[in-house]
């Protein structure tokens, strides 16, 4: 008679096993597991900082003994939330330095990007570092530690994003700094106030400068303005669409005119005069290129353009009229190039056409503005006559 073994089924439930699990990983003082979110029921982080603040702080470690593991665990956790003028706050950080595990160095770390002020952090972050098990590039790490033992880790760090050959975005990367963390838009800012010329123009790409001046315009108006004043004060050339200036004149306007007027209060008059000088030329670049599609006039008074004062642009009967002055001589060009440009001397035009040009007195009739015998030099718009006129030009406006 055949036979066979019949194995009956069963289902095992290690319930007590999994408590016990707990319990020893509760108790094991080396565990280096990830530190997660406490969630197990018992854990008062009021109730233990209560014990720390009734041990000096000199007995802390004498103390340790007192708390388990799940308890340093959740003052770790709790950092943040212990105020720093709580007694608790200095005797929490001299208990997590006795009994550290390599799990708390990144909570820690999350915990500076969030609460960069707090500090009783830096010297824990430090303790991380130290040990390596923080940021896996190694130099990253030791200028890291270098912050962190500093009198101001925060400004040491912008510092050295700021003198960085590497655009802000990478830095982020390679200190392992969230780019949406409190930590990583105070660095934003101290970047953009540190005055380094090389930021805006080899660094950063255009997007970026634009969408890290919305922050600023959005959360620090005050340092915007400041911003602002120190770009115009570091730098003499400006392109034609220098993404700073166009977003200043967005948010700011013009600083001659009433509205623009109060939100410039506070940058110098230093800058100002700068950003009206860029403005002027910007109106010369509309005026040749957008309405007249004559990049040659363009070119031609991009030569002189440092030498402008400043620049008008009026109707003129049906057509348009510029305005170009210089200290000695004034330029008038229109719309139309079958018009030729006449340049007065400066007194002949502050006499005659300053008011034209103030759009004080209107212009009806552009002949009204043409005077070959009272100006030095009448342009005609013929073939190769930037090189024709170059020399005389430069002459009557430098």
């Amino acid at each position: 008679m055949g036979w066979k073994w019949v194995i009956p089924s069963f289902r095992f439930e290690p319930g007590k096993l999994k408590g016990l699990a707990v319990q020893l990983a509760a108790e094991i003082p080396d565990g280096d597991g990830p530190l997660e979110e406490p969630v197990s029921e018992g854990l008062d982080l009021e109730g233990i900082l209560n014990v720390l603040r009734s041990i000096d702080e000199a007995d802390v470690e004498r103390e340790a003994a007192r708390f388990s593991t799940r308890d340093v665990d959740q003052i770790c956790y709790g950092f943040p939330q212990i105020r720093d003028s709580d007694p608790a706050k200095p005797k929490a950080a001299r208990l997590l330095l006795h009994r550290w595990k390599t799990r708390y160095a990144r909570s820690v770390w999350k915990h500076f990007q969030s609460s960069y002020a707090d500090r009783y952090l830096p010297v824990l972050v430090a303790r991380g570092l130290s040990e390596g098990n923080l940021v896996h590039e190694p130099e990253a790490a030791a200028t890291l530690l270098a912050a962190m033992t500093s009198e101001n880790p925060v400004a040491y760090i912008g510092i050295i994003f700021a003198i960085s050959l590497s655009p802000f975005a990478d830095l982020l990367d390679l200190y392992e700094i969230s780019s949406d963390s409190p930590l990583a838009l105070e660095l934003l800012r101290q970047y953009f106030l540190l005055e380094y010329p090389e930021m805006y123009k080899a660094r950063e790409t255009s997007e970026f400068i634009h969408s890290s001046l919305d922050e600023f315009w959005h959360r620090w108006k005050d340092d915007y303005r400041r911003v602002i004043d120190n770009y115009l004060h570091l730098l003499d050339e400006f392109d034609d669409n220098d993404v700073v200036l166009v977003h200043a004149l967005e948010h700011l306007r013009r600083p001659d005119e009433p509205d623009g007027r109060r939100l410039w209060e506070g940058i110098s008059e230093e800058s100002q005069r700068k950003f009206m000088k860029w403005l002027d030329w910007r109106t010369v670049v509309d005026f040749f290129d957008r309405l007249a599609y004559d990049s040659e006039r363009l070119a031609f008074w991009r030569m002189f353009k440092d030498g402008l004062e400043y620049v008008r642009v009026r109707n003129a009967g049906n057509t348009k009229a510029i305005f170009l002055v210089f200290p000695q001589v004034a330029v008038i060009e229109f719309l139309d190039i079958n018009n030729a440009a006449y340049i007065y001397p400066r007194h002949v035009y502050e006499q005659r056409f300053a008011r034209h040009a103030s759009g004080r007195r209107s212009i009806t009739y552009p002949p009204s503005l043409k005077d070959r015998d009272a100006c030095v030099l009448w342009i005609h718009h013929s073939r190769e006559w930037q090189a024709r006129y170059y020399h005389e030009v430069a002459r009557l406006v430098r």
